[in-house]
């Protein structure tokens, strides 16, 4: 097993650990006292959980709440990809401080549909590439072993290098490693389809064009007005930096 200095607010390197919790009131007899361990070392706290599951943290730890920063993991992770910048951004805001930092995200509950779930457990292995820079990021991301099939447990366990399991902490045998992770991404792209449109750009002015070629084409393709702003967005800043 592990041990895991809970008092000290030196600086740690990152922590990627997944807690094993069983229905709502294990997850609050769990995730309360590390809130209240960062509270007490004066770490910076981000907890991003269901609304439902915020309020009644919020009840349980009372006066502190306010040295919590709260997210509602339905909104930020909606899409999965938008939930690494807000740790990054944690992270980053705290660089200075030399402290370390704890943070409880739950981007995967029961409700998740099959291609979120694939999405969802994607962003979980990228976070280790993420802060694999020595972070001093302690990272809790809860899994309910009661409403979660055991598929999902076990991706869980091969992409979290630590678990936790009724209080106990422990390296994960199962987890697969940094090179396993990086692997797919590490490939080149395959080559883009003969029948694929192409628009090129060699300067700033070239951009209003192609953001306006990009819309039109993901209206056609059937995406939302939502889905197609950020990819418009996504594509301009590709182009721009380009």
């Amino acid at each position: 097993m592990s041990q895991i200095d809970t008092t000290s607010t030196r600086a740690a390197t990152y922590r990627h650990e997944a807690l094993f919790y069983s229905g709502d009131a294990d997850f609050l007899d769990r995730t309360e006292p590390f809130i209240r361990g960062a509270v007490d070392n004066d770490e910076p706290v981000v907890v991003a959980i269901s609304r439902t599951k915020i309020e009644r943290l919020r009840a349980l730890i009372g006066p502190v709440q306010d040295k919590v920063r709260f997210v509602d993991i339905a909104e930020v992770g909606s899409n999965p990809v938008r939930i690494i910048p807000v740790w990054r951004e944690f992270v980053d805001e705290h660089a200075e401080s030399g402290v370390r930092l704890r943070g409880i995200g739950e981007p995967i509950w029961a409700e998740r549909g099959p291609e979120e779930l694939v999405e969802c457990e994607r962003h979980e292995a990228l976070l280790n590439l993420a802060f694999s820079d020595a972070s001093p990021l302690w990272l809790l991301c809860p899994y309910d072993v009661e409403s979660l099939n055991q598929r999902v447990i076990h991706e869980a366990e091969r992409n979290h290098p630590y678990l936790e399991r009724q209080g106990e902490h422990q390296v994960s045998p199962a987890f697969r490693g940094l090179e396993d992770i990086a692997a797919p991404f590490d490939e080149p792209l395959p080559p883009a389809p003969t029948s694929a449109e192409r628009r090129s750009f060699s300067s700033a002015g070239d951009l209003a064009d192609l953001r306006g070629f990009v819309a039109a084409s993901a209206s056609r393709f059937g995406l939302g007005e939502k889905r197609v702003t950020d990819l418009v967005l996504s594509a301009d800043e590709i182009a721009a930096t380009a």
